[in-house]
Formats: C-alpha cells, sequence, structure tokens
C-alpha cells in the first residue's frame, strides 16, 4: 500500500489539473491489488477521455461524487 500511497502523491497535482477532477485516492480491490481512485464532479463518460488508464502500471478506478467536509 505505501507504493500506490507514493504514487498518489507523486501524480495528485497533476491529475487534480484535469477539468471534472475533484479528487485522488487509493483503493484495494477484492484480489488485493492497488488502484488510484479519481473522484470526479461530472458524469465518467464526460471525463472519461481526459483521465489515463493506468499510472506507471497501476489500474485507476473513477468515481462520480462530491468531496464534503465532515
Amino acid at each position: 500500500m505505501e507504493h500506490i500511497e507514493a504514487l498518489r502523491a507523486r501524480y495528485e497535482e497533476e491529475l487534480m489539473a484535469i477539468e471534472g477532477v475533484v479528487g485522488v485516492g487509493t483503493t484495494i480491490d477484492e484480489e488485493g491489488a492497488p488502484w488510484l481512485r479519481i473522484l470526479t464532479s461530472q458524469p465518467v463518460d464526460a471525463v472519461r477521455e481526459r483521465l489515463p488508464d493506468e499510472v506507471r502500471e497501476h489500474a485507476v478506478v473513477v468515481y462520480v461524487g462530491e468531496i464534503e467536509a465532515q
């Protein structure tokens, strides 16, 4: 998990500069593989072509949603 967190930290600014991206995080899938999680404020179909499918050989999963302070 440390490697994917380091990758997120390295590419977060670049990914956040993409129109529609509102957050970048990490997740682990059911099989234990690490993924970068990209949160968007627009429907995935509207931003998908602007987003990478992977970053440094790690898959990217895209979620639509807003980040709210708690």
